[in-house]
This record gives structure tokens, C-alpha cells and sequence, in this order.
């Protein structure tokens, strides 16, 4: 329990990009949750986006929860670009009138085409973890074996006039220009 801690804590004070990839150590859950605080702090929203400085930024969870209190727990007390993180989940795309970060559980797949209407154009990072979900939402976590990795949707996220930092677009390997072949030596001769 106190490797799994102590884990955690580093998902929240290290660099997204050391953790991407890695073996989980710590229930995905929890380290999904990680990633939504930090994405957080790797995204410029517009400047009108926030009634004053002291509004609070809002991490969202419509459907079904898939965090149990793993989210509250990572949160807790946090802030992100000096604003203080708050917890709200949604059981409708309706009731969602100030969400910085949005996390669309699975039990809303039926839904998507119309959650993703109703939310066009605002500045909402969608998060999802369910396939084919980066077709239209901003950042997709995949699990691999024992890891996640990401899939991000950069021009989903400029239709919502969000400014992902280039940090956050490395982390999808998707996304980076193939890696070139060595340049090939000379012909072998052959016999």
C-alpha cells in the first residue's frame, strides 16, 4: 500500500511523460485519475473561460464513475495554475455548465454523438477512455498490457479554442513523424 502511495505521488509531481508507458503500479484507477489533474496543467483555456482568478478549475465525470474515490483522493487540496480543483459529476450532458476537464465514463457510449453536439465548440477537454472515442474527443487513455498510453485529437481540441501544450502532444506517439531508417551501407557483394 505504501509503494502504491508513494507511486501515485510521483504521477502527480513528475512530468506526465515519465509515466506514460510505464507499468502500472498502482491501480488503473488511480492513475487514470492522475492523468486528468495532470492534462489539467498541460492545457491553456481561453482567457474568458473564468469568471476571476480565483474561480475554480473543474474536473468533470459524466456517466457512471469509474474513479471511486481515487479522484477525490488525488485531488484533494490540489490547485492547478493557482486555482483550486473541484470535483463535479455530471448525470447528464445537460447539467454541464462549467467543466474545464471532462471525463466521459463508458456508460455513455450510446450517447457520444450527442454529447459530443451538445459540447462543440466549448472549451471542454474531453477525456475517454473507451475505443474509437479520440474519433471526436480531445484524449483517449489506452491500456496496453500494463500500461496506458494516450491517443490525442489536437483538432477536436482547437474546435473547442483549447491550446494543448507541446508537452502533452509528445506523449502521443501517434502523433510524432516516423522515426527514419539508417541510412543503408554499401551493397553487399554476394558470390
Amino acid at each position: 500500500m505504501f509503494l502504491q502511495c508513494c507511486y501515485v505521488f510521483a504521477l502527480l509531481w513528475c512530468s506526465s511523460a515519465f509515466v506514460l508507458g510505464q507499468e502500472l503500479q498502482a491501480p488503473e484507477n488511480k492513475v487514470k485519475a492522475a492523468f486528468l489533474l495532470n492534462f489539467a496543467k498541460l492545457v491553456e483555456w481561453p482567457t474568458n473561460t473564468f469568471v476571476n482568478d480565483t474561480t475554480p478549475l473543474v474536473l468533470g465525470v459524466l456517466g457512471k464513475d469509474p474513479f471511486d474515490k481515487a479522484l477525490d483522493e488525488i485531488v484533494a487540496g490540489r490547485t492547478v495554475k493557482n486555482r483550486p480543483v473541484q470535483i463535479v459529476r455530471f448525470t447528464s450532458v445537460g447539467q454541464i455548465t462549467n467543466c474545464q476537464v471532462l471525463f466521459i465514463s463508458e456508460s455513455e457510449r450510446r450517447k457520444l454523438d450527442s454529447i459530443f453536439d451538445a459540447l462543440h465548440g466549448r472549451p471542454i477537454l474531453t477525456v475517454g477512455d473507451m475505443k474509437g472515442f479520440e474519433s471526436r474527443g480531445m484524449i483517449t487513455l489506452i491500456k496496453s498490457n500494463a500500461s496506458i498510453n494516450l491517443r490525442i485529437n489536437p483538432e477536436a481540441a482547437r474546435q473547442a479554442r483549447l491550446v494543448l501544450s507541446s508537452r502533452l502532444l509528445r506523449l502521443d506517439k501517434s502523433l510524432r513523424p516516423p522515426e527514419e531508417d539508417p541510412p543503408a551501407g554499401p551493397p553487399q557483394k554476394t558470390d
